[in-house]
């Protein structure tokens, strides 16, 4: 059985009572493994506890301007820990330790600069190890949780990524990530 089909079923029997050693001797596992699951699955609930908690604030606060810790903004936007990384190792080499969402807006489209090649205009594809594909999914993450960061944010990133979208098409820019697939991040 893979893990992705009997990791739930050790977080149920575990949820339901079942001891440690029992589900781990079940599955033929050791107690660590099963541990270390169950840890996994705190961690996820913790983050995406304070990932709502945060983002309720910001929705209460209705003020996209307001800067937080660049850490809190990731689990906010709930993005994996893994692009939080790479974005905070980008914004603390420039001397950054706190975002807000314009700012993080400003990052994937400018508000400024007219969009000719992302490469020249968008400061996200310039960064170190985000990619097409990194960016799009960013911009995804930012869409699965626009509804939760308040009215003002919205509109705002709305009306960015209709910019982005229009001057995609008025410079015949493609990119797979953004435009096409099950779920086009534009």
């Amino acid at each position: 059985m893979l893990p992705a089909e009997r990791n739930p079923i050790i977080i149920k029997m575990h949820s339901e009572g079942c001891p440690i050693p029992e589900i781990a001797s079940h599955y033929g596992v050791s107690t660590w493994l099963i541990d270390n699951i169950l840890r996994d699955k705190r961690r996820r609930d913790l983050f995406e506890s304070r990932g709502r908690d945060l983002r309720h604030n910001i929705q209460t606060a209705n003020h996209p301007a307001l800067k937080m810790p660049m850490d809190d903004l990731f689990v906010a936007l709930q993005f994996p820990i893994h692009i939080g990384k790479r974005l905070k190792e980008h914004f603390t080499s420039k001397g950054i330790q706190e975002l807000s969402l314009i700012d993080f807006m400003d990052f994937l489209i400018p508000n400024s600069v007219k969009i000719t090649s992302p490469y020249d205009s968008i400061p996200a594809y310039r960064a170190k190890h985000v990619g097409r594909k990194t960016y799009a999914y960013m911009i995804t993450g930012m869409n699965l949780v626009e509804d939760e960061l308040g009215v003002a944010f919205k509109d705002e990133w709305t009306r960015r990524k209709k910019r982005l979208k229009e001057c995609m098409i008025a410079n015949n820019y493609s990119d797979s990530y953004l435009t096409s697939g099950k779920n086009p991040a534009l």
